[in-house]
């Protein structure tokens, strides 16, 4: 068992010094590990995501989609870095179905005065039938 963590490279350009230019590496957190697969899960007709907390987050955002590399809609978003929860309630008007699949990606956010630095995306989490697995995200 291994843990792949990818980061995004942002770099803060405001300083003319180039000794005071600053990089932020902010990886895309990982939904927690369940022994059936990851914690997403639908109840009720909501979907419940839970994610990794990281020390270096100032807040996540989820993203939603019927399919795997295209049509995310951002469902949630919190700027509370202790928020590592989320229950979303329709997507494109819809409620959730157990029954169906659904591809769901969190992305972590960093506010450095003003400015608003994300991870990247590399990979998605598919909700299929009740089940959860790891996809690669191409989009």
């Amino acid at each position: 068992k291994f843990t792949i963590t990818p980061y995004i490279t942002s770099y803060d350009s405001s300083s003319d010094d180039d000794n005071e230019k600053v990089i932020y590496f902010i990886p895309q957190p990982n939904v927690e590990e369940t022994d059936t697969g990851f914690d997403i899960s639908i109840k009720n007709k909501k979907l419940i995501v839970n994610w990794e907390k990281l020390s270096n987050a100032s807040g996540y955002e989820v993203y939603v989609s019927k399919k795997q590399n295209s049509g995310y809609k951002k469902r949630k978003s919190t700027n509370n870095a202790s928020t590592v929860t989320a229950t979303i309630s329709k997507l494109n008007g819809s409620k959730f179905n157990a029954k169906k699949t659904y591809y769901i990606y969190v992305v972590a956010k960093k506010t450095v005065s003003g400015t608003t630095y994300k991870s990247s995306v590399n990979y998605v989490y598919v909700y299929k039938n009740g089940h959860t697995y790891i996809g690669k995200y191409n989009g």
